[in-house]
């Protein structure tokens, strides 16, 4: 860390916030590029990324090498206050240091990312000659995330037979079992979970591959863990890739050994069946990325979006394809695979992505500009925009007639998140990955504000959800949509459905 002398001295700092970020983040992240003017005339940008460890460098383009023997420089991680939880200086000649342990990380994610946000905060100082002010450079990146939670039930466990094979691709039909997985955009790929038993001359162990088909340079990060009946973690493990345009393959071998499920199988094997609960998170890049303060000696340096992303354009192999499909999709149950592509489809049915209209709604929605009243939830404030949401929804016409105090209007009977979905459908008329534990909240606060066509969307998952998974659950929407005035009331078996479905 800085000596009490470094830390007296006039030093440059770069704040650098980085949002939408979780344990389960692939990490592998470029900051704003800048010009600190009282350090050099060159241009400089941070990294971040996930190899063993947490990695940090500082890069420029047009510095002199010999400017890395001229520099000092500090890394650290800010908790929430804006206290530091890991710092390192670097005291050799480069701008590369390791500054946490990736065990360390997953155990204290909490600290690191508060609310979703990682903070970095960066120092530099001159060797041998003073820098006459101390300046200041504050950037946000905001990442574009989806991420699944849901729970895998492996029925029959007991008949499934053990192999030898080192190549999924060999396993037989009653050596397997597949999930596949709904793709989150348009762009993404086939994504697949496939478990088997690996057998060798001691044990017979669960594994796990995590499989995704070329096409997109996206970040992955999956964790899967074996629960017991109670819901309690028996074993848990998280991998995480970039892909590159490639085909990638996360392995999570020897997750549990059968001997130890068969060990206690009233609790690990409730009903001969292995659960396990999955969690997915997918970056597929850079909503923004800014200098949104700095002082009169920091330049902020504007980039092209493709420098901003980072995007890898190498040309791919014709041959990389791994086709998973043709391996796995004719053994797939077909109720598994509706509930995948249908129960948590997004909807878009009136202009595709590239309509310029709703790009500029979506700009609207995303950066709040031009914002002339605010929703508020508990201490929450959501800029919104009155004619936009006046034109969607006549309840918010005849609400934002009458006079609101300080422009901020009380939102009620609502969560934070499914007020998100709302305003994410008013502004563009989507709703994305909608499934049938977030339907049903969604549907009470389309029929509140009469935005009957989203009402119609979360009634078409509720209906699947009775045909594909929780006939309770939609039972209780039917109750609802009998008389909206009327509580509605699930039995407990449907409370724990979907309380498993949200695992």
């Amino acid at each position: 860390m800085a000596t009490a002398d470094t830390r007296a001295r006039a030093h440059f700092t770069y704040i650098w916030t980085i949002e939408n970020v979780s344990k389960l983040t692939q990490i592998r992240f470029k900051s704003p590029s800048f010009v600190a003017h009282s350090v050099s005339k060159s241009k400089w940008h941070l990294e971040i990324e996930e190899i063993l460890d947490i990695c940090c460098w500082l890069r420029s383009e047009d510095a002199r090498k010999e400017l890395s023997s001229a520099i000092d420089t500090e890394f650290s991680f800010l908790a929430a206050d804006g206290s530091p939880l890991i710092s390192k200086r670097n005291d050799k000649h480069s701008f590369f240091i390791f500054l946490l342990i990736k065990d360390v990380s997953m155990e204290r994610w909490a600290d690191f990312i508060s609310n979703n946000t990682l903070t970095v905060r960066f120092r530099m100082w001159r060797k041998g000659r003073k820098i006459k002010t101390t300046d200041f450079c504050y950037a946000r990146t905001k990442l574009k995330t989806y991420t699944r939670s849901f729970l895998w039930p492996i029925e029959e466990f007991s008949a499934l037979n053990s192999s030898t094979a080192e190549d999924f691709s060999k396993l037989a039909t009653d050596e397997r079992k597949i999930y596949p997985l709904k793709n989150f955009t348009q762009n993404s790929h086939f994504m697949a979970l496939i478990l088997y038993l690996k057998r060798n001359s001691e044990t017979e162990d669960v594994c796990v591959d995590f499989l995704v088909e070329k096409g997109t340079d996206y970040g992955y990060k999956c964790e899967i863990t074996v629960v017991d009946a109670n819901g309690e973690i028996i074993a848990s493990k998280v991998e995480g890739v970039r892909t590159h345009f490639r085909s990638k393959i996360l392995n999570f071998w020897n997750l549990i050994s059968k001997s130890k499920l068969i060990s206690n199988k009233n609790l690990f094997l409730p009903n001969n069946t292995l659960l396990l609960r999955c969690s997915l998170e997918v970056c597929s890049g850079v909503i923004s990325s800014e200098i949104e303060n700095c002082t009169p000696n920091v330049s902020s340096v504007v980039e092209d979006e493709d420098e901003v992303l980072e995007v890898n354009v190498a040309a791919m192999d014709d041959d990389d394809s791994l086709q998973f499909e043709k391996y796995f999709i004719k053994d797939i149950d077909e109720n598994i695979l509706v509930d995948n592509l249908v129960v948590g489809r997004s909807y878009s049915d009136s202009c595709n992505k590239l309509c310029p209209l709703k790009a500029t709604l979506r700009y609207l929605h995303n950066e709040a500009t031009l914002s002339n009243i605010s929703l508020r939830i508990g201490t929450k404030l959501y800029p919104v925009h009155k004619n936009i949401l006046s034109s969607r929804s006549p309840v918010f016409r005849t609400n934002f007639s009458k006079d609101i105090k300080e422009n901020i209007f009380e939102i009620h009977d609502m969560d934070e998140n499914t007020l998100c979905r709302l305003l994410l459908y008013i502004y563009t008329d989507t709703v994305e990955d909608l499934q049938v534990e977030n339907a049903l909240d969604l549907f009470k606060a389309a029929a509140d504000y009469q935005l009957f066509d989203l009402k119609d969307k979360c009634s078409d998952i509720l209906s699947l959800g009775k045909k594909y998974q929780d006939e309770k659950l939609e039972e209780a929407a039917g109750d609802f949509d009998c008389g909206l005035d009327k509580k509605i009331k699930v039995n407990e078996d449907s409370k724990q459905i979907a309380e498993c479905n949200l695992f």
